[in-house]
């Protein structure tokens, strides 16, 4: 009884990242891969005025519904904005899956309703409002669609869930403490560098760890720079090489064609 009830206590919601449970708002675990969630976190059927308890026990997410439904099981599909596997997903569009934590910490796009089966923008605008040759600082890919650090002077970007496992993005009630105040509806969420900088500006902190802490950002930061300007120079090689193609594939359409017509 003991094992079972520390079990239920390691349990948490994998998208608002807490195990604090209400009686219209449980933790409802997918029988099939496991993900464990809040009903009102995840919506769809987990929110249904006559839900039972026998549905909650047997309860299966979308993506596993989903491919049960498809005859495609054991087959999981990447998220089509940070490229991981498992997790709460939804399906976003005809052939794309999302986690909700990446819809849900991206400014430019929201759930409509509580049941949370539509977006208020498109896959095509989403991609809109991403600039091109975006790096994720932290996996450092490019593909996907990321998020800023909102220090007004930084540039770094970083997929949700990287943020996520690099504990950038915490449970809700740590990430109430980021607000710029009281009324203001939206967290700031930093990267790994502004974040130590932001607590050490609200919390009082022993100045040996802030010396180490700065001491450890002067590494980081000299490591991420010598790693952005390699990846940098290998793109541009990359870019330049195909231009060279190219301009050789052009030049010999050229010659050929002055043959054929001398």
């Amino acid at each position: 009884m003991d094992s079972f009830e520390s079990l239920l206590e390691s349990l948490k919601c994998d998208v608002c990242l807490d195990s604090i449970q209400q009686e219209d708002d449980v933790l409802v675990q997918c029988s099939q891969c496991l993900v464990c969630v809040h009903q009102h976190c995840y919506g769809s059927d987990l929110v249904q005025s006559d839900i039972t308890p026998e549905h909650l026990c047997n309860w299966k997410c979308a993506e596993c519904a989903w491919n049960e439904t498809h005859c495609q099981l054991n087959q999981s599909t990447p998220c089509f904005m940070c490229k991981q596997f498992g997790g709460a997903m939804k399906k976003y569009s005809a052939e794309s899956w999302a986690h909700i934590t990446c819809i849900n910490w991206n400014k430019y796009i929201f759930f409509q309703d509580k049941f949370k089966d539509s977006t208020n923008i498109s896959l095509e605008m989403l991609h809109l409002y991403q600039k091109p040759d975006t790096l994720c600082y932290i996996c450092e890919f490019s593909e996907g669609v990321m998020i800023k650090c909102d220090n007004r002077v930084c540039k770094l970007n970083f997929h949700v869930r990287c943020g996520i496992q690099k504990g950038l993005i915490k449970d809700w009630q740590t990430m109430n403490m980021f607000r710029r105040d009281d009324d203001d509806f939206d967290c700031n969420v930093f990267c790994q560098d502004h974040l130590e900088i932001f607590e050490e500006k609200r919390f009082k902190f022993p100045l040996e760890i802030l010396n180490n802490r700065r001491e450890a950002r002067k590494a980081r930061k000299a490591v991420r720079d010598s790693r952005l300007k390699k990846l940098r120079q290998q793109r541009k090689t990359k870019r330049k090489r195909h231009k060279d193609i190219v301009r050789e594939w052009k030049e010999k359409k050229v010659k050929r064609a002055y043959y054929i017509h001398s």
